[in-house]
């Protein structure tokens, strides 16, 4: 399907209770736009506890101001409903090159949506919000080997989450992706994100978040993931921030390997303004910033790190680890080995840090400063 165009929904528009399924389809060149500048749907717009099974179709260079290829909405009708209002489910497909003007350069799901991809591609789509998946509204969004690469946005140049909304990425590759704010996932207002099992390469932010970008009270979580070569100012894989007192934000990664990532604040995480982030069973190898080769924690943030190796990381402050204003910074039963910096070797402190059963050898510093204490029980102190 080819050239066609509308004010919601290019191809298919999907009103109370509708069923559509596609299979083996071609749809491109197709736009959602109106004379208010609503356009939603570049193919398709599903309303209204609709169904949409897409499995086997190409969708290329089609637009919308929201959701250049699917907007999907509706509205959780009682307290008493426990299921999400639609199914959205897309499969063995390819999203190429579509574009939604404001949010959701493929995707965009609000009002209780559920969104389902597998073994499907999301390349070179592009939003000034959410260049491949926009999740707002209570929505949810789950891709299970699937390929997100070079898509691009001003915030979340792969996924944007808004507003209690959950995104869940499981054994995909996400790379090649660019924004200013989170090159891959911006999540935000009471939001979650988990990614499992996922590889996460060459992604690019021009602020903050090679990877991922997270505030305002939300949550993210990495399990057994590979984290290569990203890049930011701010945090070469993670930026976390919380912004008040009484904003909860707090970034978990278990079981990951960051290496060659690069930032000037933070080669691969940069934590500040009471969010915290935890890192346990990782591997920090290779990475360079600034301050803070491996991790930047600073303005009253706090940063665990348990049974973690960090080696080889370079700083001009910092080798592993810059430590500055922060609410607490913690080691446990970590390895901080053969890491380098022009000021400490390892650590760069400002501030008190907690190390225990903590291992700490063949670290280089060109230079010596006097920073403030660092508590040790039960390991080495060489090579800070």
């Amino acid at each position: 399907m080819m050239l066609s165009s509308a004010n919601a929904g290019g191809v298919l528009y999907m009103q109370e209770y509708s069923t559509c399924a596609m299979s083996g389809c071609t749809m491109t060149f197709n736009t959602a736009q109106s004379s208010r500048g609503q356009g939603q749907g570049g193919v398709v717009n599903v309303q209204d506890y609709s169904v949409l099974n897409v499995a086997g179709c190409t969708m290329f260079s089609n637009s919308a101001k929201y959701g250049g290829v699917v907007f999907a909405q509706g509205y959780k009708k009682d307290a008493a409903q426990e299921a999400e209002s639609k199914e959205v489910t897309i499969m063995d497909s390819t999203l190429h090159s579509n574009t939604g003007a404001a949010r959701a350069g493929a995707i965009y799901a609000t009002g209780h949506s559920n969104i389902a991809m597998a073994r499907s591609t999301l390349i070179a789509n592009f939003a000034t919000m959410g260049g491949a998946f926009y999740a707002g509204g209570d929505s949810a969004v789950t891709a299970t080997d699937c390929t997100m690469t070079s898509n691009s946005a001003s915030s979340g140049g792969g996924v944007i989450t808004f507003d209690r909304s959950t995104v869940v990425t499981t054994d995909c590759m996400i790379n090649l992706n660019s924004a200013t704010w989170g090159a891959s996932i911006h999540t935000r207002d009471q939001s979650n994100v988990e990614t499992i099992y996922c590889t996460i390469e060459s992604n690019h932010a021009v602020h903050a978040g090679g990877f991922i970008y997270v505030s305002d009270h939300s949550t993210a979580i990495a399990t057994n993931c590979t984290m290569t070569s990203n890049t930011a100012h701010l945090g070469g894989v993670v930026f976390a921030e919380g912004n008040d007192a009484n904003v909860a934000i707090n970034v978990l990664t278990i079981h990951c390997t960051m290496t060659l990532n690069f930032a000037r604040l933070g080669g691969a995480i940069f934590v500040r303004e009471n969010a915290a982030v935890t890192a346990t069973h990782c591997r920090m190898l290779s990475n360079f910033g600034h301050l803070g080769g491996a991790v930047h924690a600073s303005e009253s943030s706090t940063m665990a790190v348990a049974h973690c190796t960090l080696a080889s990381n370079s700083a001009h402050r910092g080798g592993a680890l810059y430590a500055r204003s922060t609410v607490a910074t913690v080691l446990h039963y970590c390895v901080l080995s053969l890491n380098s910096a022009s000021w400490g070797g390892a650590i760069y402190s400002h501030i008190s840090i907690i190390a225990t059963d903590t291992t700490m050898s063949m670290n280089h510093a060109d230079k010596q400063v006097e920073n403030a204490p660092v508590m040790m029980t039960r390991r080495t102190r060489n090579g800070l």
